[in-house]
């Protein structure tokens, strides 16, 4: 995960329980030891590692906890530089021309991209960018869609969908990563198929009456 800030947030993911095993390790004891993998990484690092530099801890006040967090961070940026993620899914307030060319590197070929803004200008820009301006044509298909919602109100033990508004819920972009390459044609000679009666004898060998 990318994140704007040096810190993501992820109290907002505990109303999503099903996302726990990702974010916290399991209660001590339990039967399923469970290892976080949920990874988070700042644009700043992600995009410019030489402006950031890790170094260990040094033995002293909460050097367990430190050297957690700095094994934590070398691993994160191990699995950054690896890629070969199975898609990429962006939802910033940046310009995403200003990373998506360095973020699509690292996904494999055939995953899906996916960016959401919520105005249309750049999803727009986006979609202009990919088809005339980055090399390579390394996007297939670069779509854009509309999210329609229905805004909803809420009241003490109900809830309707808001008969005045007219919902909205932003813009998508869309596409799958590809990788251009050079397609050579074979040339296959076609053999001349010889007419065969149906008793076996080729054409060839019958003359006709009068023939030489």
């Amino acid at each position: 995960m990318l994140c704007e800030n040096l810190q993501p947030y992820t109290d907002v993911l505990k109303y999503f329980p099903h996302l726990q095993k990702y974010v916290q390790p399991d209660e001590p004891g339990s039967t399923s030891e469970n290892t976080p993998t949920f990874h988070s990484l700042d644009f700043l690092s992600a995009l410019h590692p030489d402006t950031v530099t890790i170094t260990p801890p040094i033995e002293g006040p909460l050097y367990e906890r430190k050297l957690k967090t700095y094994n934590m961070h070398v691993e994160t940026n191990r699995i950054w530089n690896e890629g070969g993620f199975d898609g990429f899914l962006s939802a910033t307030s940046y310009d995403p021309t200003s990373y998506i060319a360095k973020c699509i590197e690292r996904v494999s070929l055939s995953g899906s991209i996916v960016v959401y803004s919520q105005y249309r200008e750049p999803i727009a820009e986006l979609q202009n960018h990919a088809l005339t301006k980055m090399p390579a044509a390394p996007i297939l298909g670069p779509t854009i869609h509309e999210i329609r919602a229905t805004r909803w109100c809420t009241s003490k033990g109900r809830a309707r969908p808001d008969m005045l508004g007219r919902g909205g819920g932003g813009w998508i972009f869309s596409g799958t990563k590809v990788e251009e390459g050079i397609f050579e044609q074979q040339n296959v000679k076609k053999s001349k198929k010889q007419k065969v009666e149906s008793n076996g004898t080729e054409m060839e060998d019958i003359q006709l009456e009068g023939s030489a």
